[in-house]
């Protein structure tokens, strides 16, 4: 019993230590820094800049098991700076009322099969898109589950035709690289496509994404939908 405690003792402190440094609201916190009239996203080597007073909002965009938390972070790290607003696909479970961000919409949507409700967001955030004007800069929040919370049919296809080759491809056996591979060629969003959409305004974007995905590909993440097929 004696060694049971010392054990705990020791390997409890570590659990917490790892799970605070994966955290997705400190992961998003940290990349974000403000100075003077700049606004600056650093991760490993990359880094972008912006000038703070160009900028008038942040259209938060993105879905995910991890978006919810990641979007704390990013208000967090913003605080009143920038007007923001946007709209998130999370599971049902995560779809919380924002007393304190009432901009960002939680829109709760199924997993690991899509369903209407998702498609439905995914449709809201192209709106948004779609209506942003010039001083905008998007930024997507991805992470692991976005795949099925990001739904969009290509064109000719249905969400009843994205369901079942969901469902196929699950029960196959196939890797995560191997299933999103097809996810990304029958999807209105994915594969690259959504960030077209904000390249098509000649918005900027940044995309901040956490990996669930071993080698953290960034075209598989998710599927990819702010990455090159």
């Amino acid at each position: 019993m004696a060694t049971l405690n010392l054990v705990t003792q020791i390997a409890k402190p570590c659990f917490e230590l790892s799970l605070s440094a994966v955290n997705p609201s400190k992961l998003v916190r940290d990349v974000i820094t403000f100075q003077d009239d700049k606004l600056s996203f650093s991760v490993g080597t990359t880094k972008r800049d912006f000038q703070i007073s160009a900028i008038s909002r942040l259209l938060i965009i993105g879905a995910g098991k991890a978006a919810r938390l990641m979007c704390l972070g990013l208000l967090e790290a913003v605080g009143t700076r920038v007007p923001v607003s946007g709209w998130l696909n999370v599971p049902y479970e995560q779809k919380l009322p924002w007393k304190e961000h009432q901009n960002i919409i939680l829109h709760g949507c199924s997993h690991p099969i899509p369903d209407d409700s998702g498609l439905f967001g995914t449709r809201q955030i192209i709106n948004q898109i779609e209506e942003s004007k010039s001083g905008t800069l998007v930024i997507a929040l991805l992470s692991g589950g976005a795949s099925s919370l990001l739904p969009g049919p290509a064109e000719g296809l249905t969400l009843e035709d994205e369901q079942n080759v969901g469902s196929a491809l699950l029960a196959s056996g196939a890797d995560i690289h191997e299933i999103n591979v097809v996810r990304k060629h029958i999807s209105l969003v994915k594969g690259g496509r959504l960030a077209k959409m904000v390249a098509d305004k000649n918005l900027p974007l940044v995309s901040l994404i956490i990996s669930d995905v071993v080698g953290d590909d960034i075209a598989s993440i998710a599927s990819g939908p702010t990455a090159p097929d």
